[in-house]
């Protein structure tokens, strides 16, 4: 029986049979591989646009921490203002307790992000073909980019928020209250923010528990497939390997049947001049020509306890049927052989009677000469 190394030099040596004549692997491959191709590189593109959102989470989180020195700033500007603005102050510590959360949620998304990458890397080792994950991941993307809405609106906010402090030191105390109403609305926005983003955070931790057990039902259909195609790759090895010395075998025979029919031509010719004689190219055929029926036998007995369907057993019995008229044949061609040397050996040591036999069949030609 093969083992994992000989397939693979199989599976190499059918791929670049096929390159060799013009097709590519896609062509060769059956409609269920090509389709778990398909589902692989949908999932590579799943995993490359999660970097993508990881690295925009990245990007969020330092633009928050720049604004977080921004209001630090403004916050220091506003200690050295007057009494009148000491009111400020507190709403400026309840804007930076604000972005404080924003950047924790920004943390966990990049998390939650970093733990989806791992889960599609495990779907790739296990090479999980599924068009219900592909839906699922498609759905996870929209989802993502509804967060990544909100989580640039929100940024667009704080900064509206940064241009109100910075416009309030410039202004009088009238301002500074029309602008006090201003942040009021935008804390009670910022207030719905979190709790549509709690919401959010709860259904992408339900869907990655989903797409888990996906994942294990899917990786179990893969490898009853996989079973099956190795057991198809197993009958095909064993036939090949039964069929390439018959088939070495008969191109041999072949060959003697043209060494054969050349030297009856010669000796049905009467007027030819040439010796007839056997070459020493027959005697290296059928050495050659039993050396491939004996190797057929050798293959053939150590695969015949290895089992098997009906129709594999019912191959390989037609295949031995083959081999015993084969070996039939190669008996036949020695005597012929063994005749027509005893034939030639006689004119040989009588040169008379291929003289008489000459005039005797050679018509015309033959009696002219003699």
């Amino acid at each position: 029986m093969s083992n994992l190394g000989d397939l693979q030099k199989q599976l190499s040596l059918v791929v670049a049979g096929a390159q060799a004549q013009g097709y590519t692997i896609e062509q060769i491959m059956s409609e269920e591989m090509q389709g778990h191709f398909q589902e692989m590189t949908e999932l590579k593109t799943a995993r490359e646009f999660i970097r993508e959102m990881e690295t925009r989470e990245k990007g969020l989180e330092a633009d928050n921490v720049e604004l977080l020195a921004k209001l630090k700033e403004k916050e220091q500007e506003i200690e050295d203002q007057p009494a009148d603005f000491k009111a400020l102050k507190v709403d400026l510590q309840q804007a930076y307790r604000t972005i404080e959360f924003h950047k924790q949620l920004a943390e966990d998304s990049a998390r939650r992000a970093k733990r989806t990458e791992l889960n599609f890397n495990k779907v790739v080792k296990d090479q999980i073909a599924s068009d219900e994950l592909a839906a699922k991941v498609a759905r996870l993307q929209r989802e993502l980019d509804q967060h990544q809405s909100t989580i640039a609106g929100l940024q667009e906010e704080n900064q509206r928020a940064a241009e109100v402090f910075e416009a309030l030191r410039a202004e009088n105390a009238k301002v500074i209250a029309a602008k006090d109403a201003e942040l009021t609305a935008l804390l009670s926005h910022t207030s719905q923010i979190e709790t549509e983003s709690e919401q959010f955070s709860e259904s992408f931790t339900t869907l990655i528990e989903s797409l888990e057990t996906e994942n294990h039902s899917s990786a179990a259909l893969l490898n009853d497939r996989t079973r099956s195609l190795k057991q198809t790759e197993m009958l095909y090895n064993v036939i090949v390997s039964e069929v390439k010395p018959l088939n070495s075998f008969y191109t041999r025979a072949f060959d003697m049947l043209k060494i054969f029919q050349g030297l009856f031509k010669n000796l049905s010719d009467p007027d030819s001049s040439v010796a007839a004689m056997l070459t020493q190219d027959l005697d290296s055929l059928m050495v050659a020509a039993r050396q491939d029926l004996t190797f057929y036998s050798t293959i053939h007995d150590s695969l015949s306890g290895a089992g098997g369907n009906v129709a594999e057993q019912d191959v390989r019995t037609q295949l031995h049927s083959i081999s015993d008229s084969a070996n039939g044949m190669l008996m036949i061609f020695s005597v012929i052989k063994a005749d027509t040397e005893r034939f030639l050996g006689r004119f040989s040591s009588e040169p008379s009677t291929w003289t008489l036999m000459k005039a005797r069949f050679g018509m015309s030609g033959a009696s002219s000469r003699l």
